[in-house]
Formats: C-alpha cells, structure tokens, sequence
C-alpha cells in the first residue's frame, strides 16, 4: 500500500456477519431477516440457500491534509452511512448502489484511493477468504473491479474542487463462494487522498 507524503488514510471497517437464514425470510433467531435489515436484498429464489450479510462503518470526522504550502490543503469528509448486504445468495452477485460516500475538498488536483487493508477474516477463526469477493465502482471505473489485498486502486481524480468540494460515489458489490464458511467476517477497506 502507498500512501503518499505520510498522509493519513480514513478505515472503512466493513464487519461481514453470515449466517443462515431460515425458511420464508426469517434469520436463524426467527426474527423478520428483512425488517431487521432496511433496504436489505432479497435471495433471488425461494428455496435457495442464503446467508444475511450484515455490515457496519466507523463514523469518520473531516480528515485534513495540509500539503505543507501556505494556503494549500485537501480534506475529505465520509457522507455515508452504514454498509448493510443484507441477504445474499452464494455465488449470486449482491450489489449496494451508493455504499460509499465521499466528499472531497482540494485546492489542487487529487486522487482518492480505495484499498483493501486485510482479507475476509472469521473472527472466531484463523480462516479468510480474498477480499476479492468484495468489489467497487463508481461511474469513471464502468464496471465492478474486485479489491486486492494491499493494491490501491484509484476511485476518482480531480482538479480544484471550489467550496462545495466533489462527492464521489462507491458502489459495492459482494459475491460469496459456495464454499464460504459461515461466520462473521471482518475486513477492513482504506481510503486515502494522494497526488494524481
């Protein structure tokens, strides 16, 4: 991961929670899945075999990076609220429009970087899956791109943005293996500011 002059990086901490879900939408506690979950995903048949995916972001103040000129600074502010998959079918893409939400300010021309600071770790367990299985977009990338492991990747690029900064749009997208254990997950995704 690089992270240009020591600047600081904002952690996203998207904690997966899979566990089965119970026949005609009921999660293994016989509670509503999809009242417990608002604006959660449907399994995309009956009788198919899904897990509820259950996230969560660490609210983040305004981040300031001063670039060391008198006058010159860059700052982001995360707008967006918690990251919920809610039910997701394995193997079946479940996709979250508008995930995240950044609002960047810069009185130069800046990068936002997304990277994906650790796999989809069982808390419970040493077992992890790739964060691979979690991937972004936005409206520059045009398709979904699967995260790597410590490999940023460039979300949105800008020039001066004036008072009312840019917002940049993440979509996410998370596709289980068949073959995932059941359990709670944790990865941790970083955004950072960089020069272009």
């Amino acid at each position: 991961m690089r992270i240009a002059l020591g600047l600081p990086a904002t952690a996203l901490a998207l904690l997966i929670l899979v566990q089965p879900i119970a026949a005609k939408g009921r999660d293994a506690h016989g509670r509503d899945a999809e009242a417990a979950r608002p604006g959660s995903l449907r399994p995309s048949g009956e009788g198919s075999p899904a897990w509820q995916i259950g996230g969560g972001r660490r609210p983040s103040p305004a981040t300031s990076l001063p670039s060391g000129e008198q006058g010159d600074h860059r700052s982001y502010v995360l707008e967006s609220g918690p990251v919920s998959f809610g039910d997701v079918v394995p193997g079946v893409a479940s996709e979250l429009p508008a995930a995240i939400r950044v609002r960047v300010f810069s009185d130069r021309r800046w990068s936002l970087n997304l990277v994906a600071a650790s796999p989809l770790v069982l808390s419970d367990r040493s077992e992890a899956v790739s964060p691979a299985r979690l991937a972004w977009r936005t409206h520059l990338s045009g398709g979904f791109v699967n995260l790597a492991e410590n490999r940023s990747a460039t979300i949105a690029r800008g020039a001066r943005t004036g008072g009312a900064g840019e917002l940049v749009v993440v979509d996410l997208r998370l596709r289980l293996a068949p073959e995932d254990e059941i359990g709670r997950y944790n990865c941790e995704v970083r955004l950072f500011l960089d020069d272009p």
